[in-house]
């Protein structure tokens, strides 16, 4: 029989002692220990699980008070990109171990940007979310690209649901969100998160969510009054959650800063507007930076923002003190426990992530495996986006004349912010086109005077030379362009154009090598998205639709790549070819006879 059988209480008890420093730290050796212990007598077990519950007591105790706050930006569907939602599994699993509060937040803009958005219209990322245990997420403006109605429907399916404080019915302001949450921590601490999404998300996303029959909008981001109607309700809730006995408030904004925001609405400037925010984690703008902003009395705030599709993950750490500190993760540290970890290769880099969420994730993906891996074409380049905001762009180019193309039109303008991806050398496929052009806009055909078209392109270049989501890219069409004159656009709250008041910057537009004439009418291939007045360009929205392709602009893409070219893309293409000269005298005849050549 087993020796322990025969085991006293008294013995048992000198046992846990003499052993308690590995009961303590080593959980799960010394519950196996216990477990060995298999016959002893009834009386003798009650003791046993008596001191099993002490030591986890004393365990639990060992954790730090210290609460941590990991939080995602501007995802855009890039779940094994970088870190990865695997690697960000690890990393809070790792952080269990270690502290008693760990949460997980969300900026928004993570469920669109990619195949997996597109062919499952965002749900397979809420599902990912969920299994991640994300405790609460706010909106970007990419969040609305499926429709008002499908955002309402992923709301409900989000385990914590969305927070966005204003996104409201025009007529009365009723908030389509909850405001914000308020999380208890334990019984003495409670933080308050407010979601803010940029109030140009009216220019920002697919018009039509958010209009009647008539064209007039139903819904509101609050983009009025100069910016006091957006400040005024951020403060206002604030104060309710600091009432409702939130100790720390934190403002989850997806507004970021650069120049393609307005001023009053950049993350910044919101907060010298606003005082009893402790910390503001960014999105929107896909920077990455972790700076410190006066508030309306002067304090110090952190405002940290990680880049997008996890190039860095953001930490938060209250301290027991209630000291904030913030950073940010660009790896995850080599786990403790690699139990259930996994070090793999993801892109030039070796990273360390959860063995069980990379297969959840790989499961989603191999579901599509079939269709996006379908080639599409060949390049024998590189062809990459880094200046595409404020500059030509071969990539663009391309796109431009593929959309040209399809509609048998005149000339093109494509929005820099609708190619989000770059292309890279060797085979094409599917998958690559998908998260080049993720919105998967229709293209119409319009017949607009060439003012209008002239009009466009001033209102495309007006943040220059700062980047911006609206800079045209154009297909038949060469202009030059001079920063040093400064912009006259003027555009309404929803910064839409309005008129331009002064000296241009543009000149020397040219079309199909015959200067612009302000009166004739051109056709003019676009997506339904700048139809319609998106990223700002109204000017077209006044004109019905000519012709409507019914073809969406990534299709066009692969019509244009396998029926001009035979698949293999034009070395043409490897350099820009001068249809946007900025701030230079410099003029590329190349582009008058090669591009003709292409339209033979």
């Amino acid at each position: 029989m087993n020796i322990y059988i025969y085991l006293s209480f008294a013995s048992i008890i000198n046992f846990i002692l003499n052993y308690r420093k590995e009961i303590i730290y080593q959980k799960r050796e010394s519950s196996n220990l216990f477990d060995s212990i298999s016959k002893i007598n009834s009386n003798d077990k009650k003791y046993l699980n008596k001191y099993r519950n002490l030591e986890e007591k004393i365990e639990k105790k060992k954790l730090s008070d210290d609460i941590i706050i990991l939080f995602t930006n501007d995802i855009h569907c890039g779940i094994m990109k970088n870190i990865g939602y695997d690697g960000l599994s690890l990393y809070k699993k790792e952080l269990k171990e270690k502290y008693k509060t760990v949460l997980s937040v969300d900026t928004g803009d993570a469920i669109q940007g990619g195949a997996i958005g597109i062919l499952s219209r965002g749900m397979d990322i809420v599902n990912i979310m969920n299994k991640i245990h994300y405790d609460v997420a706010s909106l970007g403006n990419h969040e609305f690209d499926y429709g008002i109605n499908q955002i309402k429907y992923i709301s409900e399916k989000l385990n914590n649901s969305y927070i966005c404080s204003n996104c409201c019915y025009r007529k009365n302001k009723t908030s389509i969100f909850p405001p914000y949450k308020i999380i208890k921590i334990n019984s003495s601490s409670s933080i308050g998160f407010i979601g803010a999404v940029t109030p140009q998300t009216f220019s920002k996303t697919v018009l039509h969510s958010f209009i009647d029959k008539d064209g007039k909008p139903v819904y509101d981001f609050l983009n009025h009054n100069n910016g006091k109607e957006l400040y005024d309700t951020l403060q206002k809730y604030i104060n309710e959650v600091r009432t409702k006995g939130a100790n720390y408030v934190i403002l989850l904004a997806h507004l970021g800063n650069d120049g393609d925001s307005f001023k009053k609405y950049t993350t910044e400037n919101l907060v010298s507007n606003l005082e009893g925010v402790d910390i503001v984690l960014d999105g929107h703008t896909h920077l990455s930076y972790n700076i410190y902003s006066k508030d309306k009395k002067g304090k110090l705030i952190p405002i940290i923002q990680g880049g997008s599709k996890f190039s860095n993950i953001g930490k938060i750490t209250i301290k027991n003190n209630g000291k904030i500190l913030s950073e940010l993760i660009s790896e995850i540290p080599e786990p403790i426990n690699k139990t259930k970890a996994s070090y793999i290769k993801r892109g030039k880099k070796m990273r360390w992530v959860d063995s069980d969420m990379k297969k959840i994730l790989e499961d989603i993906t191999f579901q599509y495996h079939e269709k996006l891996n379908r080639k599409i074409g060949f390049s024998n380049f590189d062809m990459l986006i880094n200046n595409s905001r404020s500059d030509e762009s071969p990539l663009c180019n391309l796109i431009a004349d593929g959309i040209r193309e399809v509609g048998n039109a005149d000339c093109s303008i494509i929005n820099a912010g609708n190619v989000r991806n770059n292309l890279m050398q060797g085979d094409i496929t599917y998958n690559d086109i998908l998260d080049v052009l993720p919105f998967s806009d229709r293209i119409v055909i319009k017949e607009i005077k060439g003012k209008d078209l002239l009009d466009a392109l001033e209102f495309g270049v007006r943040n220059l030379p700062s980047r911006s989501q609206r800079f045209p890219h154009v297909s038949g069409i060469v202009f030059d362009v001079n920063t040093k004159i400064e912009s006259t656009v003027e555009v309404d709250d929803n910064e839409m154009f309005v008129k331009v008041k002064g000296q241009r910057r543009v000149s020397d537009v040219m079309i199909n090598g015959r200067k612009l004439s302000l009166k004739k009418r051109y056709k003019i291939a676009l997506s339904d998205f700048v139809s319609n007045g998106g990223d700002g360009y109204s000017m077209f929205s006044k004109y019905k639709v000519a012709f409507n392709t019914f073809i969406k602009d990534n299709e066009a893409f692969i019509l244009f790549i396998q029926n001009k070219f035979k698949g293999t893309i034009s070395d043409f293409y490897r350099v820009k070819q001068g249809r946007i000269v900025i701030d230079s005298n410099e003029k590329f005849d190349i582009f008058y006879h090669t591009l003709y050549k292409i339209y033979e």
